[in-house]
């Protein structure tokens, strides 16, 4: 049982550990992919009170808001 530490909820089910599983039985893991927005992306500033950084990881646009004090809506 994989147990999680930054979650107290016991009422979730945990995935069961793939140790000493038969790989063709666990399946094949998710591609991880490591993107680094401040280096690699593009900034663009919000009208007012923030920006946004825009970058790609894997062929997939990824989108980070930084909100500052004062942002609204509208």
């Amino acid at each position: 049982m994989i147990t999680c530490t930054r979650c107290n909820d016991l009422t979730r089910s945990r995935p069961q550990s793939a140790v000493g599983r038969d790989p063709e039985e666990v399946g094949l893991m998710a591609e991880v992919l490591i993107s680094n927005l401040e280096r690699d992306g593009e900034t663009r500033r919000f009208a007012a009170h923030g920006h946004a950084v825009v970058g790609s990881a894997g062929g997939e646009a990824v989108l980070r808001g930084v909100f500052e004090p004062g942002w609204r809506w509208s």
